[in-house]
């Protein structure tokens, strides 16, 4: 639980996210061009979301749901 919530207080400090990169790409020809945006994942944000995933199923599996508000988990 207390690894969950630093996470949270992280992604609200603003010290985990998404690396992102942006460019533009044209294609064939100018007219064919396109903005990409690509998402990198170098902080593992990925694992943690997956980590709380499995932890809130195992709260509802164990019957803990009692214990912990899930509702928390998602905000």
């Amino acid at each position: 639980m207390l690894q969950i919530e630093e996470w949270k207080q992280q992604i609200e400090d603003g010290k985990l996210y998404l690396d992102t990169e942006e460019y533009e790409d044209y294609g064939d020809d100018y007219w064919d061009r396109e903005w990409i945006i690509e998402y990198y994942d170098n902080q593992q944000i990925g694992d943690k979301i997956m980590f709380m995933m499995r932890f809130a199923n195992d709260c509802i599996n164990d019957r803990l749901r009692k214990q912990i508000p899930l509702e928390w988990l998602w905000k």
